[in-house]
């Protein structure tokens, strides 16, 4: 399986359409957009689309990622043994890939230790992403 690179997005429009997805303030505009990653090893931290790629001209200031960043260990892959946490860093707007431990979730401990980086020999499934990116 191939590594995943920022060139492994595919970028729509949540509803289709670039002025029904857009939305602007005075200094802000919003964009919903759908994100989909191709299957593949991640790397240790994976960027996301730069501002040209989803509608904005001048900046990218950060993505508010709208769904829950947890996928379950049946669809995160056949070699993630646990679930698969994604944590999304504004700076350099990445994401990156962890691990969560078998009984983490069901017990609600947060026992250190409960979140590994995931090796970057694991290939995940594809996954789909609803994001709203922030900017100009």
């Amino acid at each position: 399986m191939a590594a995943l690179t920022s060139g492994s997005w595919t970028i729509t429009y949540r509803k289709g359409d670039r002025r029904a997805d857009t939305g602007m303030t005075d200094y802000q505009k919003y964009v919903g957009l759908k994100l989909v990653l191709a299957s593949g090893e991640p790397p240790l931290a994976l960027k996301l689309p730069s501002y040209g790629s989803v509608g904005l001209t001048r900046q990218l200031d950060k993505y508010i990622m709208d769904n829950p960043i947890l996928v379950a260990s049946g669809d995160a892959g056949a070699s993630v043994s646990g679930a698969l946490g994604i944590r999304y860093l504004v700076t350099g707007n990445q994401v990156k890939f962890h691990r969560i431990r078998a009984g983490i979730l069901a017990s609600g401990t947060g026992t250190a230790g409960g979140m590994v980086a995931l090796a970057t020999t694991v290939t995940i499934k594809s996954q789909t992403f609803y994001v709203t990116a922030v900017g100009w």
